[in-house]
């Protein structure tokens, strides 16, 4: 089962986050930005999910990337249709797919 750590969203994007995952049968927790480099310490998800404009996300990216280079990092944001995945077989490297690409990224 993949398992799938959620930063900050508003309810609206957090629900639609939900349904794709739940869709895909992963294991989901939900967790404030800032906390999820903590969380890391004591589990280690295939997934983070993050809010690209939340306070924070940059620095948390870089350091999961850094400390966990295992775990698929995917940031977005109600800004723009694209999302920025770094994916651990390419180093950290990231790359821009669209939205409509999310759940073949989580299942890859």
């Amino acid at each position: 089962m993949t398992k799938v750590a959620v930063g900050d969203f508003n309810a609206l994007i957090g629900i639609g986050i939900n349904d794709v995952l739940a869709a895909r049968r992963a294991d989901v927790v939900h967790l404030a930005t800032p906390t999820i480099v903590d969380y890391l310490r004591n589990s280690l998800p295939n997934l983070v999910i993050l809010d690209s404009t939340a306070p924070g996300a940059a620095d948390v990216v870089r350091q999961i990337v850094l400390e966990h280079p295992g775990i698929q990092v995917i940031t977005c944001s109600t800004d723009s249709p694209t999302l920025t995945v770094y994916p651990p077989f390419h180093g950290g490297e990231s790359f821009e797919c669209s939205l409509s690409d999310l759940p073949s990224q989580i299942s890859s």
